[in-house]
């Protein structure tokens, strides 16, 4: 009997499965702008977002029905370097992901 794999798909790996499939903006000032407009259904965050920004963030995503909030363990360069983009990436919001199942189901 061959053995199942059974291993679960990094957060990071599926990423780039999100921008190519689904819609994604980059930025602060582009994810405020989805948030108040009530489009954002996930926001990613950088360890090394200034404090200030990230209380920005969490303010707006508790006043648009608790959008999650991921909080990624890397810099900003880790972040472009898994989305495969050569510009540093503090926030990306996501609006549609697409074929990568980033969401989770309660917030769907």
């Amino acid at each position: 009997m061959a053995k199942k794999n059974t291993r679960e798909v990094a957060f990071e790996d599926k990423l780039p499965l999100a921008i190519q499939t689904g819609d994604v903006l980059f930025g602060f000032k582009e994810c405020i702008k989805s948030l108040m407009n009530q489009r954002c259904k996930m926001v990613v965050v950088s360890a090394n977002l200034p404090p200030l920004k990230r209380r920005m963030l969490e303010y707006y995503a508790y006043l648009n029905n608790n959008v999650p909030l991921y909080f990624f363990n890397g810099t900003n360069n880790d972040l472009a370097r898994s989305c495969d983009k050569f510009y540093r990436i503090g926030v990306l919001s996501i609006i549609d992901d697409g074929e990568a199942d980033l969401i989770p189901a309660e917030a769907a």
